[in-house]
């Protein structure tokens, strides 16, 4: 299985969040859930391994969960960035690089 120890969203916190209680789609489940936190970091310019690394802001944790929901629920759609309200939460964290 794919590496998670660099995310600040865990794949069972992802799993609650879209009340799936099952093990049978953890595999892809953790794909999404690295392509959110990929896709969020690119956003915002914070690397997780390096930044925040034991208090993530809550507005990251579910700008992440909201952006793997959505991959989640619309697998086949063509998702161009992140969803709006993750954008709108996490907007105040991008750093200029």
């Amino acid at each position: 299985m794919v590496n998670l120890n660099n995310s600040p969203v865990s794949l069972e916190e992802f799993k609650q969040h879209l009340r799936i209680f099952h093990d049978m789609q953890d595999s892809n489940l953790t794909t999404m859930l690295l392509a959110a936190v990929g896709s969020v970091e690119k956003f915002t310019g914070v690397d997780f391994a390096v930044d925040y690394k034991d208090n993530v802001p809550y507005q990251l944790k579910a700008a992440i969960l909201l952006t793997a929901g959505r991959l989640f629920e619309n697998p086949t759609d063509a998702m161009d960035g992140i969803p709006t309200v993750a954008q709108n939460l996490i907007r105040d964290f991008r750093w200029e690089k």
